[in-house]
């Protein structure tokens, strides 16, 4: 594997996965959001919140290992 295209790769994830928890952070920010969508919907965008911050963990340990 080559290890630039790798970390060039994995560079090009993260920005995809900050973006989207970007987004998570905004709507769960907007009081709007969280007072009128169903609690379910409010439970979901937590979740992924959750996820998506766990994968920029593993990415950015990952990036370490490459030296980027």
């Amino acid at each position: 594997v080559d290890l630039e295209q790798e970390r060039a790769r994995l560079l090009k994830r993260q920005q995809e996965l900050e973006a989207e928890e970007a987004a998570c952070r905004s709507r769960l920010e907007n009081e709007n959001f969280v007072q009128k969508a169903p609690a379910p919907v409010v439970q979901r965008e937590r979740e992924r919140l959750a996820r998506v911050q766990e994968q920029l963990v593993a990415l950015r340990a990952q990036l370490k290992e490459l030296g980027a």
